[in-house]
């Protein structure tokens, strides 16, 4: 009884560590990355955050060139404007978060 009792404990911390391991590695995966500019459309070439949205969308926030959104192809530009009060308040943006709802947050 004893005996059976370790036998299975140690098949079991077995399968712990080889599922720990298992996810635990990198991805192997062919890894695609892009080099994005002001020529691609970026407004500036001084990034400060990035962020992935849970929709796909990449977000660059930028030292005084506001932010952006790429969907892959093209930029989209928010910056601040004096004379709407639900624009950016400010055009340097130093990070970019996302929480649970999907709601963006923008600390400028």
């Amino acid at each position: 009884m004893k005996i059976s009792r370790i036998v299975l404990v140690v098949m079991f911390v077995l399968m712990a560590m080889s599922r720990a391991t298992q996810y635990g590695q990198a991805q192997t995966g062919d890894v695609k990355f892009e080099h994005l500019t002001i020529e691609d459309g970026l407004s500036s070439n001084f990034t400060m955050g990035i962020l992935q949205d849970s929709r796909g969308f990449m977000w660059f926030g930028t030292r005084n060139g506001g932010l952006n959104k790429y969907d892959g192809t093209e930029f989209t530009t928010y910056t601040h404007d004096a004379d709407n009060p639900n624009s950016l308040s400010n055009n340097f943006v130093w990070y970019l978060i996302e929480d649970s709802k999907g709601i963006l947050w923008i600390c400028t």
